[in-house]
């Protein structure tokens, strides 16, 4: 009797980075194309939320989304393509730092 489920289902695991996951740091892009890429967070267990997905192609940490002591940053140089990239929650999420679309979760320069 009563296995996990009996008490409730887990949470959907996170998507964050279909790509590239930037937990502190610098990453510096040059030239890259970063296509077809996708975060989609995991279904959640007997009703449970479903976890999230930021970053369809490129997720950057900030001390705000990661907590303290993981500021990461990407820095893009030359020309950098982000095409048919997807998340599933892309959306103006305050803790995505300066950009949360499609392509990019997080801060840039």
């Amino acid at each position: 009797e009563g296995g996990w489920l009996a008490a409730g289902g887990g949470y959907g695991g996170s998507a964050l980075g279909g790509a590239i996951f930037v937990r502190s740091g610098e990453l510096k892009l040059y030239d890259t194309e970063l296509l077809n890429n996708a975060a989609v967070g995991g279904l959640g267990a007997g009703g449970a939320p479903n976890g999230i997905a930021k970053g369809g192609a490129l997720f950057v940490c900030t001390s705000s989304f990661c907590g303290p002591g993981h500021d990461g940053i990407a820095t893009l140089y030359g020309k950098n393509i982000f095409k048919s990239n997807s998340a599933a929650q892309a959306a103006d999420d305050p803790a995505c730092v300066a950009r949360d679309d499609a392509d990019v979760c997080g801060p840039t320069k």
